[in-house]
């Protein structure tokens, strides 16, 4: 666990980065965003409002951090292209990788393992 100074620094230090070299996710690629947006905005007042157990905040949250895991290779626009089309086909067959996790964790690693 990171202290919470260390926290408040590496967070600071990641946005500075982002902020110099802004590659912004197409949400509108992702299904399940389909109301998180405006023509293709972000609407930004509805980030506070409930999407199931979770905020839409806290969705997206999990959504980037799991893009930022993934954009570690050559191919970042192919991988978030790739990450898009997994996450929307998922969501199609009503696995909600985003909101249960641990859901997907349990009947789709599981089923790759045994």
């Amino acid at each position: 666990c990171i202290p919470n100074a260390y926290s408040e620094i590496l967070i600071k230090r990641l946005c500075e980065i982002g902020k110099e070299n802004q590659l912004k996710p197409n949400l509108s690629e992702v299904e399940p965003f389909q109301y998180f947006l405006n023509g293709g905005e972000l609407i930004y007042d509805e980030l506070d409002k409930r999407d199931g157990k979770y905020t839409r905040r806290e969705i997206l949250s999990r959504y980037l951090m799991l893009m930022v895991v993934l954009d570690q290779g050559p191919d970042i626009e192919g991988v978030r292209k790739l990450l898009n089309m997994v996450i929307t086909e998922l969501y199609r067959e009503e696995v909600r990788i985003l909101h249960r996790p641990l859901d997907f964790l349990k009947s789709w690693v599981s089923q790759l393992i045994h």
